[in-house]
């Protein structure tokens, strides 16, 4: 085989790579997600990092190998502050960066990536938060995980959590300026979880409810400061409520 054949078969190699990263990223997302308080990091999770950073810098995916050479120093790390949800959500992400350049190679972005090397470096790091935080409560995961993007990408720190029982308890130990919370969670409606935070002395009065709901709720609920339809415009509404609540500039 000449050389020119040679490099046709190495892209075409390249190219089968590009598509399966997807799923590799999510694994590493996962693993990340469910990294209990307390614990170090698994081994399992710093060899698929380790062996996502040797594979990308083999098919000449050098965004990816920088990358997860931050992912693997940062979970190998003390956390300081010790906030928990902080740091996963320090280190998703970048997950989510590597996602965009992923998709972006894969429509025939530029595979040097000069644009994600500057937001790699823009990064919030472990230990620096938005002054806006907001608990969002979402029992689907890629709904949940679709909240924290959209935040993120506005500056907004965000924790999630499932349910609505678990929630109250973060809101009691934590300070919250806004809650998220879709209509029906892991247990408790949304609804019900609005006016039993309203209800409990050591939650801020000031705490501003956001409801998502698809269901049509004629009456104004006093417990809720913001009913957001789900519908296609959710994101631009949820926007839209963050700043009318005084949460976004």
């Amino acid at each position: 085989m000449g050389s020119e054949g040679a490099e046709q078969l190495f892209d075409a190699l390249r190219v089968e790579y590009v598509a399966q990263l997807p799923e590799t990223l999510a694994k590493i997302e996962t693993q990340i997600l469910a990294w209990p308080e307390g614990d170090g990091v698994s081994m399992e999770l710093l060899r698929d990092i380790h062996s996502l950073k040797g594979a990308a810098g083999t098919y000449g995916l050098g965004f990816v190998t920088e990358a997860c050479h931050r992912l693997e120093d940062f979970s190998s790390k003390d956390f300081p502050g010790g906030d928990h949800q902080a740091y996963l959500d320090a280190l998703l992400r970048y997950v989510d960066l590597m996602r965009d350049y992923v998709v972006s190679v894969a429509t025939g972005g530029d595979r040097s990536g000069a644009e994600f090397a500057v937001r790699l470096e823009e990064l919030l790091q472990p230990g620096v938060t938005s002054s806006v935080r907001v608990l969002i409560v979402e029992p689907a995961l890629s709904m949940s995980r679709a909240y924290w993007r959209l935040l993120d990408s506005h500056g907004v720190a965000a924790s999630t959590s499932s349910s609505g029982y678990e929630a109250l308890g973060l809101l009691v130990q934590d300070s919250y300026d806004a809650v998220l919370t879709s209509y029906e969670t892991a247990d408790i409606s949304g609804l019900s979880l609005a006016k039993a935070a309203r209800a409990i002395d050591e939650i801020s009065r000031e705490l501003k409810v956001i409801l998502v709901t698809s269901n049509d709720l004629e009456e104004r609920e006093p417990a809720v400061n913001r009913l957001v339809r789900k519908d296609r415009l959710l994101e631009t509404s949820l926007i839209e409520a963050l700043k009318d609540e005084g949460l976004l500039g």
